[in-house]
């Protein structure tokens, strides 16, 4: 994580989201980042910081972290969403990160919040490069297939020039015993 970050902060009170913010520099992580608390400013934010991990509060008083991470894998699926809140229960996380979170931290331990970021952008870069690696593998297949039908396709042509030459040969063959 050589370049600067760009984080997107869901989080209505400005202290909590400060935090979050000390977390990162405190672990030398150069990032810009963003605090919103309305649906219209997350979107907003989205299309325009187009940010490298969003970190979102479970709720907030005019929206909330669920339909932010829907918004999110409709919107720009490959960017990692991490939850930190101080209300969200251990059942909560778990459904969070089947429907597609990648980590949820507790607001009382926000030691963790670098790790996790760490962790997401990470793996965000080899699903990335997965991805990447199976589209040149895909384009390499299909060249090999159209080469393959183009060889059979000479070969073929050649094979009917060969029978082509041994009918007309056949005309001047004179034992007829054959």
């Amino acid at each position: 994580m050589g370049e600067e970050l760009k984080v997107l902060i869901l989080e209505d009170v400005q202290y909590d989201a400060e935090l979050m913010e000390y977390e990162m520099r405190r672990e030398d992580i150069k990032f810009l980042s963003k605090r919103v608390e309305t649906e219209k400013d997350f979107i907003r934010e989205l299309n325009e910081l187009k940010p490298d991990v969003i970190l979102a509060d479970h709720s907030l008083p005019h929206f909330d972290g669920l339909s932010a991470l829907e918004i999110t894998k409709n919107r720009s699926s490959h960017t990692p969403f991490i939850f930190v809140s101080g209300k969200i229960g251990n059942e909560f996380a778990v459904d969070m990160l089947k429907n597609g979170a990648k980590d949820y931290v507790f607001k009382n331990n926000l030691t963790k919040l670098v790790p996790s970021i760490k962790r997401a952008i990470t793996e965000r870069d080899e699903l990335e490069e997965l991805k990447n690696s199976r589209n040149q593998l895909q384009k390499a297949l299909d060249e090999k297939e159209m080469l393959l039908k183009e060889i059979h396709h000479r070969v073929k042509n050649n094979l009917m020039i060969i029978s082509n030459l041994l009918e007309l040969q056949s005309y001047y063959i004179k034992d007829k015993a054959n």
